[in-house]
């Protein structure tokens, strides 16, 4: 059990932040969140029939006290939440961060601490150190333009394959998925090598020197390629308190400390890296964000100016629902509830933030006071095992006399060891702040309390493994079996979740052709393989269009694929009321249902959908645009002339609110002035096409030609 459970721990550290796949939805934490469930499923099985079989009672340590109540916390938000599957399972297209992610890592958790003895924690660092340079070195070619994820995914050897968005030559990536997470994974393994490296000059091998300094330095100039500054600020204060922790202890070693500093200074002064940046940006006033945005052609906005409003947001929604916030991971559902006005202004503005861009702040929107408190008693719980373990050692370093010289290096060596674990774990709370967890963040974050309390327990002579093989009897051989069997189906679901996406993938490149009756039969089945309202709302708007094409070719079963779009939309609706993506497909289909019948009716509802959306989301312009576009439609159908004047008046009201949300919305000046001219308004539609060419483009061809048929 113990050697299968390490091999598994490895493989956890190893190949999670390799894999990648280019056939899912997600190419990076998709696939390995899969992996972490399928290797915690086995972890889960192996733990529960050694604590059985074995008749082990082990008594909860103060931080697995610690660990259980903030559990509760996340399970008690799971159940007030606005939309608890999504909370069960995590947001759809990040998906770490749910409740099953959070049990996952938990177990992670258990079985280290349970499964795992002193001499596996150091070879459990250079698993993750290993696969980090297998990580830096896939990254490297794709810095001079030679991805090698491209030629993976297309045999291309170039960064072609990936969108405006990812520009490995500028910000290094690598199988992370962006920069910030690679670089604060190897922010974590960078003091991870800092160990080996002082562990080296301690044993006096010039050899293990050579290599651990080498690879220090490879692993700062991955984070360096990142140009990650929430990294390289969490590396120099992990640097810091691995600093104050050892390097003042050990009087001999200060020089080299200061020395490495030095370096890394050198090294970020040639980049050109500006911290005051990073630090001005996080305490600037709001003032200033919206003195630098309030632009017509507003560029591309600073990312740490972005953050604020959304941190702005945050807080606004943790207010809102302040003991069990909305719900685990609802916060791109939840966030449109108080999403400041401000961020109309910046170049994301249609962007769907399925994060708060800051853990903590994230943790208090999603699981409001009580999920923020457990979360930060959690990691003061990990600081305080730490200096517990710093305390123990040096009591056993002074017990020691002279003789005993070994064994004092032996706890040198661990002092050093959990000096690194919790300076390498402080890393995490810096890029958190900055970002939010990932996958291989968050395996860092439960597994290195766990290390920590393996030192601890060490300490205590409180071992938990037993060395002996397990003699299995008839009464083991059979609780192993209705394990093995729980297991299996727990795999089993998991890989059905998994090919779910797999189809749901194919889906959306078929949608994206406009061949809906294969984007809908892949749909359907990766709804038979795992529920998803995610699948439900694209499979209605599918139908829709399904429907209207047939509608258009005199097929009878039209109605019928109109019927069951409107099913499914009505499910996703249910399922997930709060969810404003929801109720615009619902407006969108509704149009679309409008053409096969041209029934006013279906514009009504259509509107009324825009306004449940419209209360959910105040802020966002789109929906007041997309109003004015209904009531023109409406307009045109309608025969009274009075009525007709209301929904002219109607239609210029939800412009005029649309541009008063987002002063610089190019797109609907246009329509304002398309419908002022519609309405025979020429004077105003004039003045309004003028107003573009000023203030947007002066060579803008679709406001000339409109301008053209205006003025003789």
């Amino acid at each position: 059990m113990k050697k299968l459970s390490t091999i598994i721990v490895n493989a956890l550290l190893f190949f999670t932040p390799l894999i990648v796949f280019s056939q899912t939805s997600e190419l990076f934490e998709f696939n390995k969140i899969i992996f972490i469930y399928i290797c915690s499923i086995i972890l889960f099985g192996l733990l529960i029939f050694k604590l059985t079989a074995d008749k082990l009672k082990p008594k909860l340590s103060f931080f697995d006290i610690l660990i259980l109540i903030f559990l509760l916390s996340q399970i008690l938000s799971t159940i007030f939440s606005i939309d608890r599957h999504t909370s069960i399972f995590g947001y759809y297209g990040r998906f770490n961060g749910g409740l099953v992610s959070i049990i996952a890592y938990i177990t992670i958790y258990l079985s280290i601490k349970y499964l795992f003895i002193l001499n596996n924690v150091q070879s459990l660092l250079k698993t993750s150190i290993f696969s980090s340079i297998l990580v830096i070195f896939w990254g490297l070619p794709g810095k001079f333009g030679y991805d090698l994820s491209c030629f993976l995914f297309t045999g291309q050897l170039n960064n072609g394959c990936w969108t405006n968005q990812f520009h490995p030559d500028q910000r290094m990536f690598s199988t992370l998925g962006q920069p910030n997470w690679l670089g604060a994974y190897l922010a974590v393994n960078f003091l991870f090598g800092l160990f080996f490296f002082i562990r080296s000059i301690n044993i006096k091998s010039r050899c293990q020197k050579i290599v651990w300094f080498l690879y220090l330095i490879l692993n700062f100039s991955g984070i360096l390629f990142t140009r990650s500054r929430s990294s390289l600020l969490a590396l120099f204060i992990g640097i810091a308190i691995f600093v104050f922790l050892h390097f003042i202890r050990i009087k001999r070693s200060l020089g080299i400390g200061i020395l490495i500093i030095i370096g890394l200074l050198i090294f970020v002064t040639v980049n050109g890296v500006d911290f005051s940046k990073t630090i001005t940006s996080v305490f600037s006033s709001k003032k200033n964000i919206s003195t630098q945005t309030n632009k017509f052609n507003v560029g591309v906005t600073d990312s740490f100016d972005i953050r604020q409003i959304v941190w702005e947001g945050a807080i606004k929604l943790g207010n809102r629902y302040p003991l069990f916030g909305s719900g685990v991971e609802t916060f791109a559902y939840a966030y449109y509830f108080v999403r400041p006005q401000s961020h109309n202004l910046t170049s994301e503005w249609d962007y769907l933030y399925n994060k708060a861009h800051n853990e903590y702040l994230n943790y208090y929107a999603t699981t409001g006071v009580v999920g923020i408190v457990t979360y930060i008693i959690l990691i003061i719980g990990v600081f305080i095992l730490s200096f517990s373990n710093l305390s123990r050692l040096s009591l056993k370093i002074k017990e020691l006399n002279k003789n005993e010289v070994k064994n004092k290096q032996i706890y040198n060596n661990l002092r050093i060891l959990n000096n690194a674990l919790i300076s390498g774990y402080s890393t995490i709370l810096v890029t958190n702040f900055f970002g939010f967890s990932t996958t291989t963040i968050n395996l860092f974050f439960y597994s290195i309390p766990a290390l920590l309390l393996i030192i601890n327990l060490h300490l205590k002579n409180f071992i938990f493994n037993n060395q002996n093989p397990v003699n299995l009897v008839l009464t083991k051989k059979i609780l192993l079996f209705i394990i093995v069997i729980i297991c299996i189906n727990f795999i089993i679901g998991t890989v059905r979740y998994y090919n779910a996406d797999l189809l749901y993938n194919q889906a959306e490149s078929y949608s994206s052709i406009d061949r809906y009756d294969i984007a809908s039969s892949l749909y359907l089945q990766a709804l038979n393989n795992k529920y998803e309202h995610v699948y439900i709302d694209k499979l209605s708007y599918s139908l829709a269009n399904m429907a209207m094409a047939l509608a258009l070719q005199k097929d009878k079963s039209a109605e019928k694929i109109r019927k069951l779009s409107e099913y499914y939309n009505q499910k996703s609706l249910s399922d997930a009321p709060y969810n404003v993506l929801y109720w615009k497909t619902k407006a969108k289909n509704q149009y679309l249902y409008y053409q096969i019948g041209l029934d006013k009716n279906e514009l009504l509802i259509g509107i009324k959908a825009l306004e449940k959306a419209k209360a959910l989301s105040p802020t966002d312009p789109k929906i007041p645009y997309s109003l004015g576009i209904y009531y023109s439609l409406m307009e045109d159908v309608e025969k009274n002339i009075n009525e007709k004047k209301q929904l002219e008046q109607n239609a210029l009201i939800q412009i005029n609110q649309a541009i008063a949300l987002k002063p610089d919305y190019r797109d609907a000046y246009l329509l304002k002035g398309q419908l002022q001219k519609k309405f025979k308004l020429t004077n105003e539609a004039i003045q309004t096409f003028k107003f573009i060419l000023e203030k947007f483009d002066k060579n803008d061809a679709t406001v000339l030609e409109e301008l053209k048929s205006l003025i003789p």
